[in-house]
């Protein structure tokens, strides 16, 4: 008997701390509308993207990205606004990386959405 509720609690706290870590700190992908983009400038070593966050409540955690036949994929991830964890700026976003022969920079979302932030 103690010894399934020691396993149940052990599971339970793993389960929220999860939770917790995914909420706050690593993020969840987020929808294509998550940022008002206003521009996106491609050179052959970054992207720069000028967005602006209408949604006080969430940062940027991370921007995951990908290459697959000459076009950059980014999928940003949001977590909960905290005073312990710092979010990307979102004024002034910089992808470092080797984009020489990109044509077309998308964006995904959650939901399987996409949408072209910049083309050649």
């Amino acid at each position: 008997m103690r010894k399934g509720l020691l396993t149940f609690l052990f599971i339970m706290f793993f389960i929220i701390f999860g939770a917790l870590y995914v909420l706050f700190f690593r993020g969840t992908t987020q929808d294509i509308n998550f940022l008002s983009i206003e521009s996106v400038k491609l050179s052959d070593h970054s992207i720069k993207i000028n967005a602006n966050n209408p949604n006080s409540g969430m940062k940027i955690s991370g921007i995951d990205s990908y290459i697959k036949d000459k076009t950059v994929y980014l999928k940003i991830r949001g977590a909960i606004a905290n005073q312990s964890s710092k979010s990307i700026n979102e004024k002034n976003i910089s992808i470092d990386g080797n984009f020489k022969n990109v044509t077309k920079v998308v964006l995904q979302g959650s939901k399987n959405q996409s949408k072209i932030i910049w083309r050649n």
